[in-house]
């Protein structure tokens, strides 16, 4: 009987972890997207929502803290199977990220994508919260 107990206690507890994988793999993107965003007064920074319509930025955000915590919990709150979307209504974003004949490419968010599989990979094998 206590291996079958044992058993049961592993199995539910690998369930957790993956069910929470995602999640953490989410969280840790988005806090190296933010963490890569180009600031100035952070009113770019604290522009990043989870949400299908985003509001602009009511204040700025330099450290990116405030956004991070915000994007985490969104991202850990976020069901099974769900789907998550970020968003930056920062008017100026796609001119910083992509250039203008006056300004140079800064690609935070195409850098974030690349390093996506590296900070899952890392998240993944930490097997913890990011």
């Amino acid at each position: 009987m206590p291996l079958a107990a044992d058993m049961a206690r592993i199995v539910a507890a690998a369930r957790t972890r993956l069910a929470q994988a995602p999640r953490d793999v989410l969280s840790a993107v988005t806090a190296d997207l933010v963490q890569h965003t180009p600031v100035d007064r952070g009113f770019l920074r604290a522009g990043w929502d989870a949400a299908e319509v985003a509001t602009l930025p009511n204040a700025p955000d330099p450290t990116g803290a405030d956004t991070i915590a915000r994007l985490g919990a969104a991202a850990q709150a976020l069901p099974f199977g769900g789907v998550f979307t970020v968003t930056n209504r920062v008017n100026y974003a796609p001119y910083l990220e992509f250039g203008t004949v006056r300004i140079a490419p800064r690609a935070y968010l195409r850098g974030t994508l690349a390093r996506a599989p590296t900070v899952a990979t890392e998240v993944l094998a930490r097997g913890a919260r990011p």
